[in-house]
């Protein structure tokens, strides 16, 4: 009987942890919804690198997508377009 009793007391100190826990990452998410965005966006490849980067970060030059100002420099050097 003493063994049921520790295992029940185990049992419900254990679920009293995970309900902390759960409401503590509620109420961080809650206060910071900035950092728990789930807004997704389009991934396009750099033209001179090759690296993925959002759409919204991407630097254009007609079609042609970059990661920064300097590969799009690059590129149009490389392939004389301007």
């Amino acid at each position: 009987m003493a063994r049921f009793l520790i295992l029940l007391a185990l049992i419900w100190l254990g679920f009293m942890a995970y309900r902390a826990l759960k409401r503590k990452t509620r109420s961080l998410k809650a206060s910071n919804p900035a950092a728990h965005s789930n807004e997704e966006h389009r991934m396009v490849r750099c033209a001179q690198c090759q690296l993925h980067i959002p759409e919204p970060d991407a630097v254009r030059h007609g079609a042609d997508h970059f990661c920064c100002q300097a590969h799009r420099v690059q590129y149009l050097q490389r392939n004389d377009r301007h």
